[in-house]
């Protein structure tokens, strides 16, 4: 029997993934590939080949891990298996944000709450067997699933070569995978590998509520991340039509764009989401009677 290759040997990698509370920019962010990297070690073909298994720096003190599996010297064809292990706040999970990364206890106390939870969350828990904790979909389980098919590639279960790549900092900025372009392209020329394909496990979407359809994605899709500064004119509150209120201008904005389907591109019958506000704030720093 291997490490990871039973439904309850994945659950057990999976609670230990999300015990580490890597949420971006934190220091368990930092120390999370040491986890990764030390599981690995174990397989026999990393003990082998050690020079495969590597955590390389982002250069910011954060880290990505990649692990090669190489099916035999004059094999090419190879497919990356990408994941991240960065996490968002626990702040949402409000009086349960204690136990946000005890999938465990945090499950049995969803069971034992079910009647104070919504009404689709209480559906999906009455269906079918479900573990909850940040991270434990986007994407922990995802990561948990890479290893597992390191390990059936360390065995000579594929026909090519597999290599998995783990990033921090997918929530944020993108540091982790921006970073780890470059070393994927040395990785190529050094093991003489031909990507073919890039095996994203991140959890799939709804396409309307209760959508209950499963889905697999090919190719891409890009992002267009606007910004904009709506700057007004100073006026006193007193005398309103003196001056001009950029939260007036920044909210007739926000209602143009908000879910306008006129910015959906179509292709192959596949449309892409409408543009939805991310973040809105203005500048001033407290309360004043100042527009």
């Amino acid at each position: 029997m291997g490490k990871w290759q039973t439904k309850d040997q994945l659950t057990k990698l999976l609670c230990n993934l999300v015990r580490i509370p890597s949420i971006t920019g934190s220091q368990a962010e930092e120390i999370f590939p040491d986890f990764v990297v030390q599981q690995l070690s174990d397989l026999s073909y990393f003990q082998q080949y050690p020079n495969h298994l590597q955590k390389n720096p982002t250069g910011d003190d954060r880290f990505f891990i990649t692990a090669l599996v190489k099916k035999a010297p004059d094999v090419k064809n190879t497919v990356i298996l990408v994941s991240h292990f960065d996490v968002v706040d626990i702040k949402d999970y409000g009086r349960w944000k204690e136990d946000a990364f005890n999938p465990e206890k945090l499950t049995s106390m969803f069971y034992s709450h079910i009647d104070e939870l919504p009404v689709p969350v209480r559906q999906d828990m009455e269906q079918g067997n479900w573990l909850f904790g940040r991270g434990t979909m986007d994407m922990k389980c995802g990561l948990a699933l890479h290893m597992s098919m390191i390990e059936q590639a360390c065995e000579g279960k594929f026909d090519g070569n597999i290599l998995l790549l783990a990033v921090p900092d997918e929530e944020v900025n993108s540091v982790g995978m921006r970073a780890a372009v470059p070393k994927l392209l040395n990785i190529a020329k050094q093991f003489d590998l031909e990507y073919t394909t890039v095996l994203n496990s991140e959890p799939m979407f709804t396409r309307y509520p209760g959508d209950e359809s499963k889905y697999i994605y090919t190719g891409s899709v890009g992002k267009v991340l606007p910004g904009f500064l709506c700057y007004g004119k100073e006026s006193h509150v007193g005398e309103p039509f003196a001056g001009l209120n950029a939260n007036y201008m920044a909210s007739l904005l926000t209602a143009e764009i908000e879910l306008n389907t006129e910015f959906c591109e179509v292709i192959e019958g596949e449309a892409t989401p409408p543009p939805t506000n991310l973040i809105q704030r203005d500048l001033k720093d407290e309360y004043s009677t100042q527009i």
